[in-house]
């Protein structure tokens, strides 16, 4: 059935398992042509796999390399021994990307995979070429998990429902450690967030997004130096409702940023120097 096709690995990538400190890590890849351009790695949100982006991947350019995790916890990636907190698992990631030789990469996280996708670029700042955040997640302006879960049933209205049926699949799968890490999270400040990070930033969240508050996204926009992206008829499952929209900045955002492109600062970002709303 054409509808289920998510459950699957999308046709040209293949599935890969190895080991980083005795702990399994899962992806997929989908190797692109032979040139020099860096690859984009995609990292999913909380208890998500690279299921989340399957409705992105077709539309990104089979020319590029893609790679998409299963951060620790998530599909059959082992959770971590320890803290599951963001910068260990961002640790956990560089020490991956490292064992496959990958010198320079995209990153593009989205929800709580936008965080992790922050402190790798902070854990190897000279190896990320651009992070991507889409609806950043958790928000700072909630502390307790209480808001996070209120939050989540607010806005389940606005989410389609594919977002819903693959996010509920992840979630019943992945393991308990997930949600503690998530925890862990829970408060964090655009100055813990953003330490180190050198790369330049875009961020995006959904116009109907009640997880991600535009006021946290603007925060952080402002302490990056990105501009901040409103996506229309969109909530906080971007790459599932959203996804040629979502598709299209990360391929702007990786052509702009590829080594030895002249970069301005309206192309640090992708995009332009100011708040914008994409249709």
């Amino acid at each position: 059935m054409r509808w289920l096709q998510w459950l699957e690995v999308p046709d040209g990538f293949d599935s890969h398992t190895t080991y980083v400190d005795g702990a399994k890590l899962c992806w997929i890849e989908r190797p692109g042509q032979a040139d020099e351009r860096p690859p984009v790695l995609l990292i999913p949100g909380v208890g998500m796999t690279f299921r989340a982006y399957a409705w992105v991947l077709p539309r990104l350019a089979t020319t590029r390399r893609v790679l998409v995790v299963d951060p620790p916890g998530c599909g059959d990636s082992d959770a971590l021994e320890g803290s599951m907190d963001a910068d260990s698992q961002a640790r956990h990631l560089a020490k991956w990307l490292r064992a496959n030789d990958i010198q320079r990469v995209h990153v593009v996280g989205h929800s709580l995979g936008a965080v992790l996708a922050a402190r790798l670029g902070a854990a190897l700042p000279d190896a990320v070429a651009s992070l991507t955040l889409l609806s950043p997640s958790p928000d700072g302006g909630m502390p307790r998990m209480w808001q996070h879960l209120a939050a989540l049933l607010r806005g389940a209205v606005h989410e389609a429902p594919r977002t819903l049926v693959q996010a509920t699949r992840d979630y019943v799968t992945a393991g308990p450690a997930v949600m503690v890490g998530f925890h862990e999270m829970l408060g964090s400040t655009t100055e813990s967030l953003l330490a180190g990070v050198r790369a330049p930033v875009t961020i995006a969240r959904g116009r109907h997004d009640r997880v991600v508050t535009e006021r946290w996204c603007a925060a952080l926009a402002a302490a990056s130096g990105a501009a901040l992206h409103t996506i229309s008829g969109a909530a906080h499952g971007l790459p599932q409702q959203r996804p040629q929209v979502v598709a299209g900045v990360i391929r702007s955002v990786a052509a702009h940023n590829d080594p030895g492109r002249v970069t301005s600062g309206v192309a640090r970002s992708g995009h332009t120097g100011a708040p914008s709303h994409i249709r």
